[in-house]
């Protein structure tokens, strides 16, 4: 059975394809949300009609993953590979891209519904295929990150794209681990230089971190950061800027007597996967990965991520972070610790210091960067705890321990022990309000929910809605605490009251429509609790 959003995004493929008969659409959703059940339901479906589908995938280890869900879902399939045919004895295809691209030539039976994974990547590959399909075939192509490094649209091979629930969302909902971001400081990192590819040299950053025994400093905060209260350690994987960084940061940990391994692209595919099912099974504590495990890669019981590289692509970013927030059996989080300061290169101008996994909105470039512009001003950066391990702060005032803070300069990179400070609040702690400041809180709250309640029009109702919206940030409370004061019925949606923080806080509308999604389950939630009762 699907989950409501999945069965949303079926929905939204459905009217792109048929409600308004486009061919082609694309399908947005977070890694760890359920892409190949998505595609299992709807292949289901069609081969049930006795139509053709092909699920197209980029990588030979995907697969078998893939098959696995079809078994799940009962759906008779065949596999298509180097080493296998086409079988005429069922309507469903998993199929590698690699040989499909290779045997485009030989093909007679096309199919009447084609699914591409992975739709970011192998664009040209796509395209290709897309042009020799039939006219009534129609296409959804699937993908937690739809947009190019190279800035130019996918809106070129599909029509029109469909976007799910965001990671927040996901989280909240407990689809997702909630996410500890660290980011300690490494001084030069900044100043290196940008290929073409989007990635920086690797030897070059290979010589920074040596030099700068960044190395040495991953293990010391797998062994601070990862250690367990049963005194384990959670499973973490790195992610590496080439083989020799991989091999020396695996010899790192086993010299700090931790059970760790690298692996990378050119080894036999026989030992990749010992060593990729040594870390799913706990065999190893930690594996340090060179372009491997980068997309489609599952292992929930991973909860520490680590990276080691520094690349311009936000598509890549959100792949090498997601993977490590699925969920699992006693897995309460995950925890990723960025050595390049690479999310300084992804923060979003309009969310000054906040790292994209944090946001309810992505604005992904599925139409492309809108051609050459002005280099945009850099965005702002990260706010880093110095007496936390340098974690990501995303609160919206600093703690008074931080205005205070003077940093050594850029070659401050010690690790700051935790300062145990009384007065010091933990992170997502309200703050310490004094009675009389709550009196005064709660006269105001009246006061402005009141006005809202009884305004006659729109400008008054935002007004009072921007006052306790004001009021909710002092208090570090959610927004949306805002939409349960001025609601006059619990009962049913008030959209008005979501447009309005919507408006007063800047957010786009793929907020609002989340939010009532939200309220809605709430209130149906609520009259099961009552009708129970």
């Amino acid at each position: 059975m699907l989950r409501d959003y999945q069965n949303q995004c079926v929905a939204g493929a459905r009217d792109i394809l048929y409600g308004r008969g486009k061919k082609s659409a694309l399908l947005q959703l977070p890694t760890g949300a359920g892409k190949t059940a998505i595609v299992s339901e709807i292949t289901k479906s069609i081969a049930d009609k006795k139509k053709k589908v092909w699920f197209v995938v980029p990588r030979n280890e995907l697969l078998k993953q893939s098959a696995g869900h079809f078994a799940k879902w009962k759906i008779p399939h065949s596999v298509i590979d180097a080493k296998h045919k086409e079988s005429r004895a069922y309507n469903a295809h998993i199929i590698s891209l690699q040989t499909l691209i290779r045997r485009l030539g030989k093909i007679k039976n096309w199919p009447d519904f084609c699914f591409f994974d992975e739709a970011h990547v192998n664009y040209a590959a796509q395209k290709k295929i897309i042009a020799l399909l039939p006219e009534h075939t129609k296409i959804v192509g699937l993908s937690a990150t739809p947009e190019r490094l190279s800035g130019e649209p996918l809106a070129d091979i599909y029509d029109e794209m469909y976007c799910g629930p965001s990671i927040p969302y996901l989280q909240s909902a407990g689809f997702l681990c909630p996410l500890r971001y660290y980011a300690p400081p490494t001084e030069g990192v900044k100043a290196l230089k940008f290929r073409s590819a989007g990635e920086v040299n690797n030897d070059e950053l290979d010589k920074l971190l040596t030099e700068r025994a960044v190395y040495g400093r991953a293990a010391e905060y797998y062994a601070k950061l990862a250690r367990l209260p049963d005194g384990s350690y959670r499973r973490g994987v790195g992610f590496c800027a080439g083989v020799k960084a991989a091999e020396k940061q695996a010899a790192e940990f086993r010299a700090r007597g931790f059970n760790a391994e690298y692996v990378s692209g050119g080894m036999p595919e026989k030992k990749q996967r010992a060593l990729i099912d040594g870390i799913a099974s706990g065999r190893l504590q930690v594996l340090c990965a060179a372009d491997l495990l980068l997309y489609g890669w599952d292992s929930p019981h991973v909860s520490y991520g680590f990276l080691l590289r520094r690349t311009k692509s936000r598509a890549l970013y959100f792949q090498i972070v997601g993977r490590i927030l699925r969920t699992a059996e006693g897995k309460s989080d995950a925890i990723f610790v960025d050595h390049t300061a690479t999310v300084d290169l992804h923060t979003d101008p309009a969310y000054p210091g906040v790292p994209p996994f944090f946001l309810d909105h992505v604005d992904w470039r599925f139409y492309g960067a809108g051609g050459k512009r002005k280099p945009p001003a850099p965005p702002p950066e990260v706010r880093l705890c110095p007496y936390d391990n340098y974690m990501v702060c995303v609160k919206r005032t600093r703690c008074p321990q931080c205005e205070k803070y003077v940093p050594r300069g850029e070659a401050d990179e010690e690790i700051v022990e935790s300062v145990p400070l009384q007065e010091r609040v933990a992170a997502g702690a309200a703050p310490v309000v004094s009675m009389a400041e709550k009196r005064e809180y709660q006269d105001a709250v009246a006061q402005y929910v009141e006005i809202a309640r009884t305004a006659a029009d729109g400008e008054s109702y935002d007004k009072a809605v921007k006052a306790l919206v004001g009021i909710a940030k002092k208090l570090d409370y959610s927004v949306f605490w805002v939409y349960w004061r001025v609601t006059q019925s619990k009962h049913v949606v008030d959209a008005k009251a979501v447009h309005s923080i919507a408006r007063v806080c800047g957010y786009k509308k793929g907020w609002c429509y989340y939010k009532i999604e939200e309220i809605k389950r709430q209130i149906a939630a609520g009259r099961d609790m009552e009708a129970a009762g």
